[in-house]
């Protein structure tokens, strides 16, 4: 177990917390970074085909 900084507050929290339990923040997990990733990608998709069709 390894400790990391809290994003918001900056306090100390194990590596294994899935939220700070100085401010309550909750941590990203590699899946919420692939869904944004994801929804990220299907929007710019969805920009670039609707700029080529009206153009």
């Amino acid at each position: 177990m390894a400790l990391i900084k809290c994003k918001e507050c900056g306090k100390e929290i194990s590596d294994q917390a899935k939220t700070c339990p100085n401010c309550g923040r909750t941590r990203a997990t590699k899946a919420d970074k692939i869904l944004y990733f994801v929804v990220t990608l299907i929007i710019a998709l969805v920009v670039g085909i609707t700029y080529f069709i009206t153009k």
